[in-house]
């Protein structure tokens, strides 16, 4: 079970009536917030929970809950459905009243509203009943603060008030990378918002040719829906120019970063999580504590590609550390990162060149991108995978114990 807490709400899409603009008031939140994060004065935007049933909302308990996230380094969501669609928002705070009626929708106006989510961020997650479906099966009521009891959620499940108290079982941190250059997710663009049936038609090609059905549901979101754009953007563009050609790059090196990271940090934390440092900027590791350096099992932010790289190439200088019980549950993974995966990866960290100009060719790009996607390959997102969550001495640990 997923200890950290989140909120979970269902809203009536019929009630916004026929928006000119907006298919529901979610797709007109998520508008004005884009144009509010824009703006230096107010990045944020409130969510109103109308008063339609009895619950007797607890405000101390929800702020209770945002603050307990905070201290563990963990975020807040407010999960958002119509059933049809299934959006993900950042929390920041919860309240009575909202400050100001250009803090929110005019859609509020003259409804009973008893309770704002303060959100700073936010994105649609799916488009299509089957796939909400899905992101509704990872979230459980086990909690101290609901009476009810469930392993997971469905559309079919009545007689819930409103806000639910979940937990996600995919533990996936939908808002962690909001620093450097990835920037806040309601402002980069989401395919399924501009166009659902090309991304449904890219998901389908990407299902079929590369990424096996269970290899591509187990990767975060982060990545999927980076694919989803890249691949977009590619079968919409004949022309590749360099700057298409950089974008591919680019984005397939943080599909690489991402998907390295959430595969190998859960075993690595498992393994190393009390015995090993990492840099607050995590782009270093030891074996004793420094100053700017954070225990890994307390360490929360982006792990560098060429982190894992020097880890696992200097582990014999880290004093009393071992990957003999590593390499024994996961075998053939260290020897991958050193003799398979980091060789390839220097070839293409001079990207750019001296003047900052994009040096790859279009065939270096989409060797590139084949060699992490599995065009023609198996592919390191299907290596790791094999490596990690299909390991027969894994199995047979979990088995036994």
């Amino acid at each position: 079970m997923s200890h950290v807490n989140h909120f979970y709400v269902v809203f009536n899409p019929l009630l916004n009536g026929e928006h000119p603009l907006y298919a529901t008031q979610a797709h007109e939140f998520y508008a004005q917030l884009k144009q509010r994060v824009a703006q230096p004065e107010k990045k944020y935007l409130y969510w109103g929970k109308m008063a339609v049933n009895d619950k007797e909302d607890n405000i101390q308990t929800y702020k209770q809950i945002i603050e307990t996230n905070k201290r563990a380094g963990e975020e807040t969501h407010l999960y958002i459905t119509d059933y049809h669609h299934f959006w993900v928002a950042k929390v920041d705070g919860v309240f009575s009243s909202v400050p100001s009626k250009e803090d929110t929708l005019s859609f509020y106006d003259n409804k009973d509203v008893n309770l704002w989510f303060k959100i700073s961020d936010m994105d649609l997650i799916s488009a299509e009943f089957n796939e909400t479906g899905f992101y509704l099966s990872q979230l459980s009521i086990d909690n101290d603060f609901e009476e009810l009891k469930l392993p997971q959620l469905t559309p079919y499940i009545g007689g819930l008030k409103f806000p639910v108290i979940v937990q996600d079982n995919t533990h996936e941190r939908f808002f962690r990378f909001q620093e450097g250059d990835f920037g806040l997710r309601v402002q980069r663009e989401n395919g399924l918002i501009r166009n659902p049936q090309l991304v449904d038609e890219i998901k389908y090609q990407v299902n079929s040719f590369v990424l096996p059905p269970h290899v591509y549901s187990s990767l975060s979101h982060a990545v999927k829906n980076e694919i989803i754009n890249i691949e977009t953007k590619i079968s919409k563009n004949k022309e590749l120019n360099n700057d298409l050609l950089y974008s591919i790059y680019s984005s397939y090196s943080d599909i690489l970063e991402t998907s390295v990271y959430d595969f190998i940090i859960p075993v690595f934390k498992e393994e190393f999580g009390e015995s090993l440092y990492i840099s607050n900027n995590g782009r270093n590791i030891t074996d004793h504590f420094q100053e700017d350096f954070t225990l890994l099992a307390n360490f929360h932010r982006v792990i560098h590609l060429e982190t894992f790289f020097s880890f696992f190439e200097n582990s014999h200088q880290f004093g009393n550390l071992s990957l003999k019980n590593f390499d024994h549950k996961y075998p053939g993974l260290s020897s991958f990162f050193v003799n398979e995966l980091a060789p390839f990866f220097s070839g293409y960290t001079a990207a750019k060149n001296e003047s900052g100009n994009f040096s790859l060719s279009q065939k270096k790009v989409f060797e590139f991108r084949n060699f992490i996607l599995g065009v023609g390959s198996k592919g390191v997102i299907n290596n790791i995978y094999g490596l990690i969550k299909e390991n027969p001495t894994l199995n047979l640990v979990k088995k036994v114990a």
